[in-house]
């Protein structure tokens, strides 16, 4: 029976702890998820992040522990044994004590953009040890530093740690040169070509280049060898994610763009959708409960609709490495009091 499994990819908050719980209590959960987290049961969760359990759920376990840059570049004809990186397009808000994440910080920018971007940096910087390219999903891949052991830090999580907390960490040389790299891109960035268009259309320009994703083995340690294999359940992924595009690739499924609402009629297989919040909602009235709300009604309404029709025997919904999973029998779980806001994913 027809399995689907939601992502919220960029839905970070303060984990464990009382704390932690009542931050994320007092956020108002929409009605469709609020039911989901009632009624689903709680399970240990994703505690190597999403892209982890996505891949061992698609049935390729030997991925998990492949770097997300080396799975995301599968199919554009990068050579396996390279050392690689994701550099994403990064927004700082200026406040009074310095810059700052907020929850749109990332960046997805058009495939043109991508490819002015990475042409204009390979020239800039062609004595460096980097060079770039674009991937598609509004990311870009890096070529080298070889910077294995470095500890860096997606994207999405950053502004919950905090930026200075976020920058690649390491005690050898290569870090402190790719922390290098980041200040002069900064510098670079703000006379580029395609800040200088975006600020005109009124757009968030980019102000840094995010490195993350790239080896964590020590230095001469190579991935697997990726392999593409056919899946053993039909599966469809929807989601404008590199490293979606490139496990699907891999395990065999189906990818396609995020539809502007999910379609859940029957079906025979899985499907799995990852979803950003920083892309529902634009301009600068976007909050975290408005674009839940709309992730909600887009996505998650569907989904469990489907569930209490009968079309989807499970629906699966992982945020802040949580996941909670719900089947049509849960629904006659009537004891369960709501629980506050979003405290079952703290």
């Amino acid at each position: 029976m027809h399995e689907i499994v939601i992502v919220i990819a960029d839905l970070y908050l303060p984990r464990d702890g009382d704390e932690a719980r009542a931050a994320a209590g007092a956020l108002v959960a929409p009605p469709a998820l609020a039911q989901l987290l009632r009624f689903g049961t709680r399970t240990p969760g994703a505690p190597g992040g999403w892209r982890e359990w996505l891949a061992r759920w698609l049935g390729r376990a030997d991925l998990a522990a492949v770097p997300v840059a080396n799975v995301a570049a599968a199919g554009s004809g990068v050579r396996e044994d390279a050392v690689l990186w994701l550099a994403t397009p990064m927004h700082w808000v200026a406040g009074l004590h310095g810059v700052h994440l907020d929850g749109r910080a990332i960046l997805r920018l058009t495939d043109a953009e991508l490819g002015s971007l990475a042409a204009d940096f390979n020239a800039a910087f062609r004595h460096s040890a980097v060079a770039l390219q674009p991937l598609g999903a509004g990311e870009l891949l890096a070529h080298g530093p070889d910077a294995a052991g470095i500890r860096t830090v997606e994207p999405a999580r950053a502004w919950l740690a905090g930026l200075a907390e976020s920058l690649p960490a390491g005690t050898g040389a290569t870090a402190a040169a790719l922390r290098r790299l980041g200040s002069e891109l900064e510098m670079w960035l703000r006379d580029q070509a395609v800040n200088r268009a975006r600020a005109a259309r009124g757009e968030r320009t980019v102000s840094a280049l995010w490195f993350w994703g790239g080896p964590s083995e020590p230095a001469g340690v190579l991935p697997p060898r990726l392999y593409e294999s056919p899946a053993s359940v039909p599966t469809l992924a929807l989601g404008s994610d590199a490293y979606l595009a490139g496990l699907a690739r891999l395990a065999g499924a189906r990818v396609q763009p995020l539809p502007e609402a999910l379609d859940a009629g029957a079906s025979a297989g899985r499907t799995v959708l990852v979803v950003e919040l920083a892309g529902l909602g634009a301009g600068e009235d976007w909050s975290l409960a408005g674009a839940l709300a709309e992730a909600d009604r887009r996505y998650i309404a569907p989904a469990l609709a489907a569930l209490q029709r009968g079309a989807a025997g499970a629906l699966t919904v992982l945020a802040n490495d949580r996941m909670v999973v719900m089947r049509p029998a849960h629904r006659l779980r009537l004891w369960r009091r709501p629980r506050a806001g979003l405290a079952v994913l703290a």
